[in-house]
């Protein structure tokens, strides 16, 4: 009939589109034969995006040749049933073993959800001690009750089975759509400029998709409900954007965001003072918290993002540093910036700018945990960089 005629035309066409792709590659040898570029994009069919998209995701985990797989094929429906079941099991056995926990804060038996820095740390975090390590900084912080507690609960079968959790919604997280390409880049960016990150947002989606799961009996049903919550979560995160555009814009002459990318770029360059003066007005002004990485004028062009980058990494470490000495709530009140004093990438000072939120004010001694935080954080990037086989020598400016 019509339909199959249909689906084995598709079938044809991207068989051909795949193999054309992976010869012109290997043509110009940007590749080898031996990495198989017909087989980096898979392809699902659905009666609409978003069963289109879980069909996608679904061939690229199931075995068998590179072709189009369809939203109503058997091999598919299974897979993502099976995924399913098991994330309800799964976070029903670790709501028996973590219930009274921070794990859990505000949650209950008929509605286990973890808590939104869980998401944040299963998302940033590979290594068991780790993810261990940061959940107990962040929950315990000086009390040795909870800290005893949470070490019993966290083995490395339970953290194992959290971080399976954690793969099982991720199979059911929107697509993030946009109707067009919008690059935001750095490297226009003579007289300096800036990136930021909007921290959490990435945690937020996985949460809304672990909730829509929970108040789902069926895929269907979780498909249309994570949906929403992205769409609703989305929403809010533009306010931010929005707000964010709006101070840059006071500082800088252009600013540009694709989803959560967001780079601004100097007319003429910034000085210490103006930086600091940007952080405290939008760390006052956002409901969100935001990473920034500073740029300074002139750095090597093809290097400018690469070096924001770094910056936003660096970011991420001396929060997990200064975890094990904040209250939590306060450290959420904490805004960092990083101005990279690196005229290339990997090499260079790096300097702490701190706003904070809601009114406090910051004591001696937790600044002096800030910049000893970042002395840490450096040290570490320093260090995995050199074990991946991209050396850094950054170090920390007063």
């Amino acid at each position: 009939d019509q339909r199959k005629q249909i689906r084995e035309d598709l079938s044809k066409m991207f068989e051909r589109a795949n193999k054309e792709f992976g010869d012109i590659l290997m043509l110009y040898r940007l590749v080898r034969k031996t990495d198989h570029p017909q087989n980096w994009f898979r392809g699902g069919v659905g009666n609409s995006l978003l069963e289109a998209n879980l069909a996608a995701r679904t061939s690229r985990i199931l075995s068998g040749p590179n072709q189009i797989r369809f939203f109503s094929n058997p091999e598919v429906q299974e897979y993502l049933q099976d995924s399913f079941n098991w994330s309800h099991l799964f976070i029903q056995e670790l709501y028996e073993q973590a219930q009274g926990t921070p794990l859990f804060k505000g949650s209950s038996q008929s509605h286990p959800l973890f808590h939104i820095k869980i998401f944040e740390f299963l998302r940033k975090l590979e290594n068991n001690n780790a993810l261990k390590k940061a959940i107990i900084n962040y929950y315990a912080h000086d009390n040795s009750d909870i800290a005893n507690q949470l070490n019993s609960i966290l083995t490395d079968s339970t953290i194992e089975k959290m971080k399976l959790y954690k793969i099982l919604i991720d199979v059911f997280s929107p697509p993030v759509l946009k109707a067009d390409r919008v690059i935001a880049s750095l490297e226009p960016a003579e007289w300096g400029g800036l990136s930021a990150d909007f921290a959490g947002l990435g945690a937020l989606n996985l949460q809304a998709t672990a909730k829509a799961l929970l108040e789902s009996s069926q895929i269907n049903q979780a498909i249309v409900a994570a949906q929403a919550e992205e769409q609703r979560i989305t929403s809010q995160f533009q306010l931010s954007i929005n707000i964010f555009k709006k101070i840059s814009l006071k500082y800088y002459s252009k600013a540009i965001n694709s989803g959560d990318d967001f780079v601004a770029i100097a007319g003429n360059p910034l000085t210490l003072v103006q930086k600091k003066n940007f952080m405290s007005e939008i760390s006052q002004a956002l409901p969100t918290k935001v990473r920034v990485a500073f740029i300074m004028p002139h750095a090597k062009k093809e290097d400018r993002n690469l070096i924001a980058t770094h910056g936003e990494e660096i970011e991420k470490l001396i929060q997990l540093e200064a975890m094990a000495y904040f209250n939590p709530e306060r450290l959420n009140q904490v805004f960092l910036g990083l101005d990279m004093l690196a005229p290339q990438a990997g090499a260079g000072k790096v300097r702490l700018i701190v706003g904070t939120s809601g009114g406090i004010q910051l004591t001696n001694l937790e600044k002096s945990i800030l910049q000893n935080s970042l002395t840490k954080a450096l040290s570490r990037f320093n260090s995995e960089n050199g074990k991946n086989g991209k050396p850094t020598d950054y170090a920390s400016a007063p």
